[in-house]
């Protein structure tokens, strides 16, 4: 659950990036930065400390991510940074994510398997639940081997569970039922 200053500063974000058209490079931007900071240890460390100055943090963002981000994105960071908001930066995206999608018709999906997918099979598994449900679905695709095999796709708040370990149990108190 996001906080509300979260939920202020995405969809302050989201309104500027609407009237500019700059929706999805910011979207991309943001989760790049999310990924960098996940991805770099020493980089969400310097950022997220508290004795190292706003000044100092703006010079390391501007280093680190100079060719990457819009002058747009990079003076939100700033703005967070002067607010002392960074901490809020991971809500903020999925908030500012969440907006963009309703904004473009589009669903987040995860489809949940014993292995990676080919991105032919992922695809099809988009076109199948996206008639489901009447929108476009962008998939990603994680992998857990508990569930045995078949699927298990989640869409927002729903579980489509089409996996084998689901079907085992069923089976199993089915038998049960029958034997009492």
């Amino acid at each position: 659950m996001s906080s509300p200053v979260a939920r202020r500063y995405a969809k302050a974000l989201f309104e500027v990036t609407i009237e500019r058209k700059t929706l999805d490079r910011t979207e991309e931007e943001l989760q790049t930065i999310l990924q960098a900071l996940q991805d770099q240890p020493q980089l969400f460390t310097l950022l997220f400390h508290p004795k190292i100055g706003r000044d100092e943090k703006k010079k390391i963002v501007k280093e680190v991510f100079a060719s990457i981000l819009s002058q747009e994105t990079e003076n939100f960071l700033f703005l967070l940074i002067d607010s002392g908001r960074l901490a809020t930066l991971t809500d903020i995206v999925h908030v500012y994510t969440k907006l963009a999608n309703e904004a473009r018709g589009v669903e987040e999906a995860v489809v949940y398997s014993t292995q990676a997918l080919p991105e032919a099979e992922l695809t099809k598994v988009a076109e199948t639940f996206s008639q489901a449900i009447g929108k476009k679905l962008r998939v990603r695709n994680e992998v857990k081997p508990e569930i045995v095999g078949g699927l298990v796709v989640r869409v927002g708040d729903r579980v489509y569970d089409g996996s084998l370990r689901l079907q085992l149990q069923r089976f199993q108190n089915g038998l049960l039922a029958q034997s009492m």
